[in-house]
């Protein structure tokens, strides 16, 4: 409402809906709130710099990011004063590089600090003419799990390459989806074309009974299965160890030994036993 005099005895009143305007003051300060709690809530290092490496201020609170602490306000100075040398022309690099493609930069950077080193995932974006935004995620716990993890399928893969069983991935209806290991176990070839083998075509039936009987066992119950097979091959009898684990509520992991060198042994020792008896 706006009310200006129009004589002595008369004033002149102006009156008009603000509704909209007002409703959309509001929808932007609650979006300007949640904006600030979504940037207050991320753990990364945001900045705005300018086209001449001059930092302008941060888009998320200071935080102790190695070279840029909390204690330190680098806004109105440059990169170059600011970093060591190679951290400050890499980043004036792919500053350049956003503002001249448009495109989103991403590079990995590793900071040498006193006692420690910290690896961080460096996020440059074009924000304006002559303007970038950077983003710094700490990414240390992620490369030394990453690091870990790799060290982890390293040893698997040579105690697997070392083992001379018979390990096969399979699900309970008797799908095989691949071969961990086995260099020493004899194994028939699929008779299918199929790429992906099913135990029809690798066992005799009434194996392949016993071998789903008990891959079944194992998913339902959780426990390992053990039994043993005869299988021949090549016109050789082999005797075999078969163990069967769960791996999650549809697959199991097969582990086949070869036992024909004992069960030989326990023969002879059976058969001299009893001329022994005798």
């Amino acid at each position: 409402v706006r009310i200006v005099p129009y004589n002595n005895n008369e004033v002149l009143a102006l009156v008009r809906d603000i509704s909209d305007r007002k409703q959309a003051e509001l929808a932007l300060k609650q979006s300007e709130a949640q904006s600030r709690a979504i940037l207050a809530a991320i753990p990364d290092l945001m900045f705005r710099v300018g086209a001449d490496g001059i930092y302008r201020g941060f888009v998320t609170a200071r935080r102790n990011f190695g070279m840029l602490c909390e204690t330190v306000d680098p806004t109105g100075r440059s990169m170059d004063e600011m970093l060591p040398a190679d951290h400050a022309r890499r980043q004036t690099y792919y500053l350049q590089q956003a503002l001249q493609t448009g495109e989103l930069q991403i590079y990995e950077q590793t900071l040498h600090l006193r006692d420690t080193s910290q690896q961080e995932e460096v996020r440059v974006v074009k924000s304006g003419d002559d303007e970038v935004l950077f983003m710094i995620r700490d990414i240390t716990d992620r490369k030394q799990a990453e690091a870990a993890l790799k060290q982890s399928e390293l040893t698997t893969r040579t105690i697997l390459e070392t083992i001379p069983d018979l390990l096969i991935q399979m699900d309970r209806e008797g799908n095989y989806s691949r071969m961990l290991a086995g260099s020493s176990v004899q194994v028939k070839q699929p008779t299918s074309d199929s790429s992906e083998p099913h135990v029809y075509n690798v066992l005799p039936p009434d194996m392949v009974v016993d071998r789903l009987y008990y891959a079944n066992q194992a998913i339902e119950t959780g426990k390992l299965q053990v039994y043993e097979q005869i299988l021949t091959v090549e016109g050789n009898q082999c005797y075999e160890e078969v163990r069967i684990a769960p791996l999650n509520s549809q697959e199991v992991l097969v582990m086949i030994r070869d036992i024909t060198e004992r069960k030989h042994l326990e023969a002879e020792r059976d058969r001299v036993e009893a001329v022994l008896q005798s």
